[in-house]
C-alpha cells in the first residue's frame, strides 16, 4: 500500500451543546507519519468542502487537528493515540501496516473505540477458505476496513482468462495476505504459479528476464501486486528491453493503483495490461472530485494533489463522509445526546475528561457501541462505489472496474461486483468473427500520400499493373508483413480520397466507411489511431509514432552585417570595457603619481629633472596595448602599479579568448529569424493564417480537443474554410506560396518528408503537438488484428521498419542533412562583408590619425612662428622641409636667423631641438 502509516481521526466535542441541538463545531483529530501528502491534502480538502456547506444537515461543521510524526514505531503510535484519548475523542481512522494493526486494534477493543482502517489486513476476509489464520469474528468487534478485498476478482478473472500458468509478484507484507490467499485458490483449480517477492522495480525486472530466458515464446502471465510507483518504474524499464514487450507478456495490475500511472509513457507502447480500478470514471461525482483535486495548487499548501485522484486519497475522502454522513443520521435522532458529554469545550467520558491509557481498570468510550452500529449502518456512493459494511465492518456489495490498455489511452472493458460476479462487456468477446479467406487476396485500401504511397514511374516499354503501380515506404513494409503472417492481397485506392471521419448525416466516409461497410480487409494507410475510429474498427499496434506539427515557409536567412564582429559580445559587455579601460587607466595614473617608486630622474640641458613616465596618455596607451595584445615601451616599477597592471593583462586574456572563441561561429553562420516557434504564438497573432486538412486526425483533434489554446485554434479554422485544405499536397503548396503567411498543420512524419523535398523552402517549428500512432485497421473483431501486430512488432524488433524509414525519409530526399549543412557551414570561407566592418575602421582610423597629425603639424609650426618671431607660412615651410629632408636642418639658424633674438626676449628655455628627453608623448 506504498508508505505504511497509521492515522487518527478523533471527532471531539468543543462545549457543552444546546438541548436540541448538536455540537456547533467538532474537531478531527489527525495523526500521520512524513510522506503521506496526498493523504493529508485530500483529509484536508474533504474537511474543507464539509466547512463550505452552509447548511450541514447535522448542524455541525469540523475542525482539523492534524500532528505529524516522524515515525510510525508501535511507541510513537501508542503515545499519540493515548494523548488524543486523554484530550476525548469520537473515533479512530488509519493505514495500518501489519506490525501496527495488532496495536490498533487492540486500543480498539480496549476502549470500544470505532476505529476505521483505510487498508485490507487479513482478519477482516470473511472467506473461510483462506488459509489465514482469522480471527475469531463477532459483533463486539469496533474495527471496519474500508477498503474491499478484491482477491475473488482476480480469481475470476483468471478463471475468464483461462491462464495455467503464472507469475506473481509481490514486494511488502500486505500484499502477502492477497497473495496466500490467491495462491491457495489456484492451487485448487489445478494452476501453477511461480511465487517471488522483490524489492523493488529493478529485482522485478530481472527476474521477468529470467523467466523470458525458461519460458521463451510461450504466453507469460504476469500478477503485479506493487505500488503503483514501482510498477511504473517496472514497466518503463521492460519499455527499454524489447524482449520483456513482447506480445506473450500480459500484464495483470491488481493494486487497485492504475489511475495514478502516467499513461503517456505507456503510449504507442504495445503493452499488453489489465487492471482493476475502484473508480468508475463515466461517474458524474467522480468527475467533479478528480476535476477539483486535479486544480489544485501544490504552492497553495495542497502537497500531492494537482494531478490524478490517487487511490488512498479517494478512500480517504470517502472515510471523512462516512463519519460526516453518520453523525448526521445521529444528530437527526438524536440531536442532544451528546449534551452531557461536553463541558467547558473538553469531552467527558462517564464523567471523566477524556480517557486515561494510565488509569486502572480501563475505562470503555461510553458511546462507542453505538458509533459503531451507525457506522456499519451508514451507506452512501462515495468516490469508490457504494460503501456499504456487514455486521463485522467487512466491506459489501462493491464493484471493480475492469480497464484493459489500448494504443493512446484506457478502455473500460467489464466490471465485477460479489453478485454478479465477472461481466465483461468489450474486447474478450468476439462476436462476429470472420476467419481469415485462405482462397482469395485480401483488399487492402490506400490513399496516395508520399512518401507510403506513390505512383511507380514505369521504365521505357513497361507497363504496370496490379500491385507494381505503387511504390512507398506502406508498399514495403506491407510486403514484408505479408512474408510474415503468410497472406497475399491486392491494393485499391480509396473512392473518395479522404482518411475517414464521421459526415454531417453521421456516417463514416474514407477508408474507414469502406472498412465499416466491409468494402475491404484493411487500411495501410498513414492512418492515426483515434478513439473515435476504434469505436468501429479494430487497429494493430502502432507501426510508426508521430504527433501534430506545425509547419512554415522557411524565412529568409539573416547575413551578418559590417559590423558583425562585435556580435560575439552584447553591447552592455562592449560598454563594460570601455569603462574598465578608462577606470583601469584613471587607477594606473594615480598610483603611479602617488608611489615613489614610479619617479626618476633624467639628464637634460638644464640639468637633472624629476620626471614620471606614467602620464594621463601613457596610461590610456599602457592599457590600449595591453588590451590589445601588443604591449608597450613603458611599464609599471611600483608593486602598486604592477597589481594594477596584472589584474588587467587576466581581464584581457580572458575576454579576448572568449571573444576568439565565438568570433568564427558570428562570421560565418546565417541566422534565421522565424515569426513563430509553438501553438500559443501561433494562437495569439493574427498575421500569419493556419490551417489543416478536411476530413482527417488533426482535423478532429481540433474540433473535439478540450485544450483552451486547441479550441481557440479550431474556432480561428472554423471560421474561416478557406483555411483547410484537402490534402497534404495543398497544404504544403499553400504554405510555400504564401510568402510566409500561412502555416500547416499536419503529422509529423508528412511533414518531415515534405521539408526534405524540393525546393527545400519548408522548415518545422516548435515541439508536436500530441502523441499518436499510426496503425493498420481491420474490421471490427477481424481475426487478422492480432497476426498484422505481432508482424509490426517483429518488424520493428528486427529493424526493418526503421530500416525503410530510413530510405524513405533520408536517403531519397532532396535536400541536404542538418549534418552536410553543418560540414558546409564549417568549411564556407568568410567573404568580404563578413568581415567589411574591420576594413571600415582601419580606413577610419588612418584618416582620423593623418588628421591629426597634420593638426599636430599645424600647431607646431602656429607655436615656433609666435616663438621664433617669424611669419607663420615661413614656419610652416620650413617645418615641411625638416619633415621631408629630417637630419639636414640641425642649426636652427638654418631655419629662423633671428632665433637668439626670439629667445633673449623669451625665457631662457631652450628650444625642444637641444633638449634630451627620455620620453616625449
Amino acid at each position: 500500500m506504498g508508505n505504511l502509516l497509521v492515522f487518527q481521526i478523533f471527532l471531539m466535542g468543543c462545549g457543552i451543546s444546546l438541548v436540541f441541538s448538536a455540537p456547533e463545531r467538532i474537531p478531527i483529530g489527525f495523526v500521520v507519519k512524513q510522506g503521506s501528502p496526498a493523504i493529508l491534502s485530500a483529509f484536508r480538502y474533504a474537511i474543507r468542502q464539509h466547512n463550505s456547506n452552509n447548511n450541514p444537515v447535522g448542524g455541525f461543521k469540523l475542525d482539523e487537528r492534524i500532528d505529524i510524526l516522524e515515525t510510525d514505531d508501535v511507541l510513537s503510535v501508542g503515545r499519540a493515540v493515548c494523548a488524543q484519548m486523554k484530550k476525548g475523542i469520537f473515533a479512530m481512522m488509519g493505514l495500518s501496516r501489519p506490525g501496527l494493526y495488532s496495536t490498533m486494534q487492540s486500543y480498539s477493543q480496549s476502549f470500544q473505540m470505532p476505529y476505521i482502517n483505510l487498508n485490507f489486513l487479513p482478519n477482516h476476509t470473511g472467506l473461510d477458505k483462506s488459509p489465514i489464520n482469522n480471527l475469531a469474528l463477532s459483533s463486539n468487534n469496533f474495527h471496519l476496513n474500508l477498503r474491499p478485498f478484491h482477491a475473488p476478482a482476480v480469481v475470476d478473472l483468471v478463471r475468464h482468462y483461462g491462464w495455467k500458468d503464472l507469475v506473481y509478484l509481490y514486494d511488502s507484507d500486505e500484499a502477502s495476505y492477497m497473495m496466500e490467499f490467491l495462491v491457495h485458490e489456484f492451487s485448487l483449480q489445478k494452476r501453477d504459479v511461480r511465487v517471488q517477492r522483490v524489492s523493488g522495480a529493478q529485482e522485478a525486472y530481472e527476474y521477468l528476464k529470467s523467466i523470458d530466458s525458461i519460458v521463451g515464446a510461450n504466453k507469460k502471465h504476469i500478477i503485479l501486486d506493487m505500488p503503483t510507483a514501482s510498477t511504473q518504474d517496472l514497466i518503463t524499464k521492460n519499455l527499454e528491453d524489447k524482449a520483456l514487450m513482447k506480445r506473450q507478456f500480459h500484464y495483470l495490475m491488481i493494486n487497485l493503483g492504475v489511475e495514478e500511472l502516467n499513461f503517456d509513457h505507456l503510449k504507442f507502447t504495445g503493452v499488453n495490461m489489465t487492471a482493476f480500478t475502484l473508480f468508475n470514471s463515466n461517474d458524474d461525482h467522480y468527475k467533479q472530485w478528480s476535476n477539483e483535486w486535479s486544480q489544485l495548487d501544490e504552492d497553495a499548501g495542497w502537497l500531492g494533489a494537482g494531478g490524478p485522484l490517487t487511490n488512498e486519497a479517494a478512500l480517504m475522502v470517502d472515510a471523512v463522509h462516512l463519519w460526516v454522513a453518520s453523525l448526521n443520521r445521529l444528530f437527526k435522532d438524536r440531536p442532544h445526546m451528546f449534551q452531557n458529554n461536553f463541558r467547558r469545550g473538553e469531552l467527558f467520558n462517564n464523567g471523566s475528561r477524556g480517557l486515561d491509557c494510565s488509569k486502572y481498570p480501563l475505562e470503555a468510550w461510553e458511546h462507542g457501541k453505538l458509533l459503531t452500529h451507525m457506522l456499519t449502518t451508514t451507506r452512501f456512493t462515495g468516490l469508490t462505489g457504494p460503501v456499504i459494511f456487514d455486521a463485522v465492518g467487512q466491506r459489501r456489495n462493491y464493484t471493480l472496474n475492469l480497464v484493459e490498455m489500448t494504443f493512446n489511452r484506457k478502455v473500460l472493458v467489464g466490471t465485477w461486483s460479489e453478485k454478479e460476479g465477472l461481466l465483461v462487456t468489450k474486447r474478450f468477446t468476439q462476436v462476429d468473427v470472420k476467419p481469415i479467406p485462405k482462397d482469395r487476396n485480401l483488399v487492402v485500401t490506400t490513399i496516395i500520400e508520399e512518401p507510403y504511397m506513390m505512383w511507380k514511374v514505369p521504365r521505357d516499354g513497361e507497363t504496370l499493373t496490379g500491385n507494381d503501380r505503387f511504390e512507398g515506404f506502406n508498399v514495403d513494409m506491407l510486403k514484408a508483413m505479408a512474408e510474415k503472417a503468410n497472406f497475399s492481397y491486392e491494393i485499391k485506392l480509396v473512392n473518395d480520397s479522404l482518411y475517414g471521419a464521421v459526415d454531417e448525416h453521421g456516417n463514416w466516409n474514407g477508408m474507414i466507411g469502406e472498412l465499416v461497410r466491409k468494402e475491404a480487409d484493411m487500411v495501410v494507410a498513414p492512418l492515426t489511431i483515434t478513439a473515435e475510429r476504434e469505436q468501429v474498427v479494430d487497429f494493430t499496434k502502432p507501426y510508426m509514432s508521430i504527433g501534430i506539427s506545425i509547419v512554415i515557409k522557411k524565412p529568409v536567412k539573416t547575413k551578418p552585417g559590417i559590423f558583425s564582429f562585435m556580435a560575439p559580445l552584447s553591447y552592455d559587455i562592449w560598454i563594460c570595457i570601455v569603462f574598465a579601460y578608462l577606470g583601469v587607466s584613471i587607477v594606473l595614473f594615480l598610483v603611479s603619481r602617488f608611489s615613489p617608486y614610479e619617479w626618476h630622474i633624467e639628464e637634460t640641458f638644464n640639468g637633472p629633472v624629476v620626471v614620471n613616465e606614467f602620464s594621463m596618455y601613457n596610461t590610456l596607451w599602457f592599457s590600449l596595448g595591453a588590451f590589445m595584445q601588443q604591449g608597450g615601451h613603458i611599464y609599471p616599477r611600483s608593486i602598486s602599479g604592477r597589481l594594477a597592471g596584472s589584474v588587467w593583462w587576466f581581464f584581457t586574456l580572458i575576454i579576448i579568448s572568449s571573444y576568439t572563441a565565438n568570433l568564427a561561429a558570428f562570421l560565418t553562420v546565417e541566422r534565421m529569424s522565424t515569426p513563430i516557434k509553438s501553438a500559443d504564438d501561433l494562437q495569439s497573432q493574427s498575421e500569419i493564417e493556419y490551417g489543416v486538412m478536411r476530413a482527417g486526425s488533426t482535423y478532429s483533434f481540433f474540433r473535439r480537443s478540450k485544450v483552451v489554446v486547441y479550441q481557440k485554434m479550431w474556432d480561428f479554422m472554423s471560421h474561416r474554410p478557406h483555411v483547410v485544405v484537402k490534402n497534404n499536397l495543398e497544404g504544403f503548396a499553400r504554405v510555400r506560396s504564401s510568402r510566409g503567411k500561412y502555416a500547416y498543420l499536419a503529422e509529423s512524419s508528412v511533414v518531415d518528408y515534405m521539408n526534405n523535398r524540393l525546393p527545400c523552402d519548408t522548415m518545422k517549428v516548435g515541439e508536436d503537438l500530441d502523441s499518436k500512432g499510426y496503425g493498420i485497421a481491420t474490421q471490427a473483431g477481424s481475426l487478422l488484428t492480432e497476426r498484422l501486430s505481432r508482424a509490426i512488432l517483429d518488424l520493428k524488433e528486427d529493424g526493418t521498419l526503421t530500416n525503410l524509414q530510413h530510405l524513405w525519409w533520408i536517403k531519397k530526399g532532396q535536400c541536404p542533412s542538418e549534418g552536410e549543412k553543418q560540414s558546409d557551414s564549417k568549411n564556407s570561407e568568410l567573404k568580404l562583408n563578413n568581415v567589411a566592418g574591420c576594413f571600415y575602421i582601419l580606413i577610419i582610423g588612418l584618416i582620423v590619425s593623418m588628421v591629426f597629425a597634420l593638426f599636430e603639424f599645424l600647431y607646431k609650426a602656429h607655436k615656433d612662428s609666435r616663438r621664433y618671431k617669424v611669419p607663420l607660412g615661413l614656419a610652416v615651410k620650413n617645418k615641411a622641409r625638416f619633415s621631408v629632408q629630417g637630419g639636414a636642418f640641425k642649426d636652427p639658424r638654418l631655419l629662423y636667423p633671428n632665433w637668439h633674438d626670439a629667445i633673449r626676449s623669451k625665457d631662457s628655455h631652450q628650444p625642444p631641438l637641444f633638449r634630451k628627453s627620455h620620453t616625449q608623448v
